[in-house]
């Protein structure tokens, strides 16, 4: 399986699914660590998973993939 691909910008990262959705990445940071997984909206894809995080990803919707018409 392949990684999602990502482009930095500013502080957020843009990263693609291999469905073509794109998100906004940016981190949150928290006092107690956190546990948890990000997964594509679109296609249920894994984006990120994380264990004992103080640095928590933030996953944004900013592009659907294009679907060719029927």
């Amino acid at each position: 399986m392949d990684s999602p691909k990502r482009i930095l910008v500013g502080m957020a990262t843009i990263v693609q699914c291999n469905c073509g959705a794109e998100y906004r990445r940016t981190e949150e940071k928290f006092l107690v660590p956190h546990t948890g997984d990000a997964v594509c909206t679109v296609c249920g894809a894994a984006l990120e998973s994380w264990l004992e995080s103080n640095r928590v990803p933030k996953y944004e919707l900013i592009e659907r993939p294009v679907r060719e018409p029927e």
